[in-house]
């Protein structure tokens, strides 16, 4: 019954938050008190050890853990999934090699290039997952392709820089023409975009 009592608690939390997509499980273990954990289709699950064995006491500390578990955002903002191992893959590589989210989003189109993940899918990895880039981080990546800058290419006229950003040469050429947007950068529309990534990355980029 305790059980029952516990999972009731975290479901009316997370309907409280807008998040009722979970499965939960509630145990007692002697070690551990009350341990729940919760699983969805777009996550390897969450696991909160509460330390706590009295009833009340475990729901108090759980209600703490999900507040501060950016997990359940994250899986719940997911489209309903159509290729959910290859999602797992991606997010488990994703945690292992610290990608940014500018890395996931290039291997999400990849995949999705290849028909491996859809674009709702991809949309979602690029958007949610990944380590978040830093400024200085953004200055290494091209503006317009996403793929890496080095300062070679800067030095040799292969790419350009500003203050605020750097660019391939070839890329900013094919949106030269294009309305001027925020900061003097050309607007790339999707197809220049499309075009410019099948090319891929400039020598020595």
């Amino acid at each position: 019954m305790s059980e029952t009592q516990i999972a009731a608690a975290v479901r009316e939390w997370l309907l409280d938050t807008g998040l009722d997509d979970w499965a939960i499980m509630a145990r007692h273990d002697d070690r551990l008190g009350w341990v729940i954990r919760l699983d969805h289709p777009a996550s390897a699950g969450l696991v909160f050890e509460t330390a706590r064995r009295h009833l009340a006491e475990a729901i108090a500390v759980t209600e703490k853990l999900l507040a501060g578990a950016d997990e359940l955002r994250v899986a719940s903002a997911a489209p309903t999934l159509v290729h959910p191992e290859v999602v797992g893959g991606v997010r488990a590589l994703t945690q292992a090699f610290d990608w940014s989210r500018t890395e996931v989003r290039a291997v999400a189109r990849l995949l999705q290039d290849h028909g491996v993940l859809n674009e709702a899918e991809a949309d979602w990895l690029g958007d949610w997952t990944g380590r978040p880039i830093s400024q200085a981080e953004q200055m290494q990546r091209c503006r317009f392709c996403g793929m890496p800058v080095s300062v070679e290419d800067v030095e040799q006229g292969l790419a350009v820089q500003r203050r605020t950003a750097v660019a391939h040469h070839r890329c900013v050429f094919a949106v030269e023409d294009t309305e001027a947007g925020p900061h003097g950068w050309a607007v790339l529309d999707a197809e220049a975009f499309s075009a410019i990534r099948a090319r891929g990355p400039i020598s020595g980029a």
